[in-house]
């Protein structure tokens, strides 16, 4: 079943998909920078557990912190080397920009995204089969 359901995955043109990510970042270092932070630097384990996040809830239609097998960030990571980690989700926008704007005016979101003990991020994004998109950010320090 869950070979099914990442089937229905539309998978985004390359170009596409990272531009509307490149403006996410710049927009997450734009207020990382105005709250006196560092921004934080892309990490391929981490982009890799918000892609694997992304793409499971796309093919749920969901939005939910927990996997398709009930599997929280925690669990998600495992023993990987990270401390401080956090996880923001987004759904609807294709625009990057406009993602990070929205987990601004969440309090809990702009917590984790100007915790100033994270200094790593990884982030994806996906589109379902009916065209919804589906953003994962996951934050995190090296121990």
């Amino acid at each position: 079943m869950r070979g099914l359901l990442a089937a229905l995955i539309v998978v985004l043109p390359l170009g596409v998909a990272r531009a509307d990510e490149r403006a996410a970042e710049t927009a997450m270092a734009q207020a990382r920078r105005a709250a006196g932070l560092q921004a934080t630097v892309p990490d391929a384990l981490l982009t890799q557990i918000a892609a694997q996040i992304a793409q499971d809830n796309a093919a749920r239609r969901t939005l939910d912190h927990r996997d398709g097998q009930g599997r929280d960030l925690q669990t998600r990571l495992g023993l990987y080397p990270y401390r401080a980690v956090a996880e923001n989700l987004a759904m609807g926008t294709p625009d990057g920009a406009v993602v990070v704007t929205l987990w601004l005016d969440s309090p809990p979101h702009r917590a984790n995204l100007l915790n100033a003990e994270v200094t790593r991020h990884g982030l994806a994004r996906m589109r379902s089969a009916d065209g919804q998109d589906y953003w994962a950010l996951v934050l995190a320090a090296p121990r």
